[in-house]
């Protein structure tokens, strides 16, 4: 029934490492993340100590915006840790074709 479910879930969200908490820590989190998943935080990046290599322009004109008056470059830095993400592959199995409107169309139920 419905509590196999539930422990299947939980075993797995255990499995996968993902955080564990009361709904109300989720209601009290930092607007920054609404629309996020409830799972999403923040996390402070480690920056290397070296920084990256500026890449070489063919065109020594060419500026970010933040370097147009000729200041020194601004240092780009890596940061120490990694990700793991599926890849993103910006495609689904089926796209739902759109209405004037803008809107998905759904397919009716016959009586």
């Amino acid at each position: 029934g419905k509590k196999a479910e539930l422990q299947h879930r939980s075993l797995k969200a255990l499995k996968n490492n993902i955080p564990v908490g009361l709904l109300e820590d989720v209601s009290k989190r930092d607007a920054s993340l609404n629309g996020l998943a409830p799972t999403a935080f923040w996390q402070l990046l480690t920056k290397e100590l070296a920084p990256v290599p500026e890449p070489q322009n063919e065109d020594c004109s060419l500026r970010p915006p933040t370097e147009m008056d000729g200041r020194m470059v601004n240092p780009k830095y890596a940061f120490v840790e990694t990700f793991e993400r599926p890849e993103f592959t910006g495609q689904t199995e089926r796209v739902l074709p759109m209405t004037k409107g803008g809107k998905k169309k759904r397919k009716r139920a016959h009586k």
